[in-house]
């Protein structure tokens, strides 16, 4: 016969046989997937809201002039850093942070455009000077995200919601297998 596994914590006993093991996991692992696959989506879509960028209103300077500076989490001015900015007319320019940190950008027009440093993208509102509302900024605040580590839903360029799946259905399919072995000798005997 198989081994059995016994399990006590003093009050009570739980045993398996090798089979009843196999066919508990698999239903497990079936159960686990179905849950997980399911949650997921959910909490990625949590996670996209609770992190969606918000929109910066920054009023222009004259001749449309953007001004910024860019710091470190700590406030360390940081120099010599790229900075791009795309706007929605389809340009992009690009500069790099003086030594104090401090950035500018002239031409620029009215409008949507991101703000891309060390990776991270700032959502703005550029307003021609006079027209922007009261509570925008004059010059933009950007903190260099170097240190940032960002949740993904892929691990490498694995989906983790394929691998899940592809756990639950081995664990479906063990569990069909096995119960097939302990209806087989049933079937054979015309049970």
């Amino acid at each position: 016969m198989g081994r059995t596994l016994v399990i006590t914590n003093g009050y009570s006993t739980f045993s398996m046989n090798r089979k009843t093991r196999f066919n508990t996991i698999g239903s497990a692992l079936a159960l686990f997937s179905l849950v997980t696959v399911q949650t997921i989506p959910a909490l990625s879509a949590e996670l996209m809201q609770a992190t969606s960028p918000q929109t910066i209103d920054i009023e222009l300077g004259q001749n449309g002039l953007l001004r910024g500076q860019l710091v470190d989490p700590q406030g360390q001015v940081q120099a010599a850093v790229p900075v791009t900015v795309d706007s929605q007319d389809g340009r992009t320019i690009t500069t790099r942070t003086d030594r104090n940190g401090y950035f500018t950008i002239t031409g620029m027009r009215g409008g949507v455009c991101i703000v891309t440093v060390d990776g991270s993208q700032t959502l703005c509102r550029a307003w021609v000077s006079g027209t922007a509302p009261p509570a925008a900024q004059s010059a933009l605040l950007l903190t260099s995200q170097q240190l940032t580590t960002r949740a993904q839903k892929t691990f490498g360029k694995v989906d983790t919601g394929l691998l899940i799946f592809g756990a639950g259905l081995f664990g479906i399919l063990g569990t069909v297998i096995e119960a097939d072995r302990q209806l087989a000798p049933k079937r054979a005997a015309g049970g």
